[in-house]
């Protein structure tokens, strides 16, 4: 994932939580460890992957961009 977890690894490691999590009420997490902490902001990052039609890749060839792609940009392009 390139610059992204280059940028997140960047963070002070108080700022960082890996493992399970669920919300215990607004803005209140229970982490799978027993600590509790209170968040203003929370990113939940699943894991997930892009379903593209087969028809979709065939038509767009390389114009076609993912989440998995751009993750693994080194930077990402200017606007056009």
């Amino acid at each position: 994932m390139g610059f992204v977890l280059d940028t997140v690894d960047s963070w002070p490691t108080a700022h960082r939580l890996r493992g399970r999590a669920r919300f215990i009420g607004p803005g209140r997490l229970a982490l799978d460890d027993g600590t509790q902490i209170d968040a203003g902001r929370v990113v939940i990052a699943t894991g997930a992957r892009p379903s593209v039609p087969e028809a979709w890749r065939a038509a767009l060839g390389e114009r076609l961009v993912t989440s998995e792609e751009v993750f693994d940009w080194p930077e990402l392009p200017g606007a056009v």
